[in-house]
C-alpha cells in the first residue's frame, strides 16, 4: 500500500499550458452579476417593506387602565416626596431648573411668542 508519485512529464503545472491567472478571477459573467443584484434589490426592498410593516403593526398605545397602576404603586413615593422636606426642595430646584432650560431652549430655537403685543 505505498503511494507513488507521478512522474515529472504529467505534472499539469509544468506542461505547455500557462496558468491563466485572469480567468481565474472571473466568479460570474456579466449578466448573471446583473441578474443577482437586480435579485438583491428585490430581496431587500421586500424584507424592508415586511420589515416597516411589522413596525407599524406593533405599536401600541398604553391602556388606560396602566394609568391608573402606576397611580395606586406610585401613591407612597409621591406622598414621600411631596411630604419630606428635604425631597420637595430637590423637586422644586429640579422643577425651576427645567423651566430654566425650557426657557431658553426655546428662546434660542424662536419658539417663544412675543408677548408685548
Amino acid at each position: 500500500m505505498a503511494f507513488s508519485l507521478p512522474s515529472e512529464s504529467s505534472d499539469s503545472l509544468t506542461g505547455a499550458d500557462e496558468f491563466d491567472f485572469e480567468a481565474t478571477l472571473l466568479v460570474f459573467s456579466e449578466t448573471k452579476a446583473v441578474e443577482l443584484t437586480n435579485k438583491f434589490r428585490k430581496d431587500a426592498d421586500a424584507y424592508y417593506v415586511e420589515a416597516k410593516r411589522s413596525t407599524v403593526s406593533s405599536v401600541a398605545q398604553i391602556p388606560y387602565w396602566m394609568y391608573g397602576v402606576l397611580v395606586v404603586l406610585g401613591w407612597n413615593e409621591a406622598m414621600a416626596v411631596l411630604f419630606n422636606p428635604l425631597y420637595f426642595t430637590f423637586l422644586l430646584i429640579a422643577l425651576a431648573a427645567s423651566y430654566v432650560s425650557c426657557f431658553f431652549f426655546c428662546l434660542e430655537c424662536g419658539f417663544l411668542i412675543v408677548l408685548a403685543v
